[in-house]
């Protein structure tokens, strides 16, 4: 199913059923564009394993629209190392709830960059933990404004 799925337009990703994404291999996952991927909705994004994230490289991890972000569940942010988080781009970063946010473990949150600690809202601050922001380094915490 590899190659039919590569060769949808991201207009046809993004008609897929949650049915259909769910059913897609984790090697599917990985042959997705990055405009496959930027197309996909935030219930698609629901509908993939902890594995098919963790699989995509940065730059497909980086495509997944700010949008779509809601759509990680638990399971998929408790799959992420630091390095992962600190792909993500600051749009991405701020369109995680504050739910979201305060399932990143300390280790997680240490992976954030300057830019994206820079565009977390007051809400969303509020939602992590002492041990969370402790490993703000001094740059990040100063983005805070």
């Amino acid at each position: 199913m590899t190659s039919i799925i590569s060769s949808l337009t991201p207009t046809q990703i993004r008609s897929l059923s949650t049915a259909t994404i769910t059913s897609l291999t984790t090697e599917d996952v990985q042959a997705l564009t990055t405009s496959q991927i930027k197309a996909l909705s935030k219930d698609q994004i629901a509908a993939l394993e902890a594995e098919d994230i963790t699989a995509l490289s940065d730059e497909q991890l980086g495509s997944i629209s700010a949008a779509s972000m809601v759509g990680l569940k638990a399971e998929h942010l408790a799959a992420l190392d630091s390095s992962k988080i600190g792909s993500l781009g600051a749009a991405q970063v701020a369109g995680l709830s504050s739910a979201q946010l305060a399932l990143l473990t300390a280790d997680q949150v240490e992976g954030f960059t300057t830019a994206q600690v820079g565009v977390l809202s007051a809400t969303q601050v509020g939602a992590l933990g002492a041990d969370d922001i402790a490993k703000f380094s001094a740059d990040e915490i100063a983005a805070l404004g």
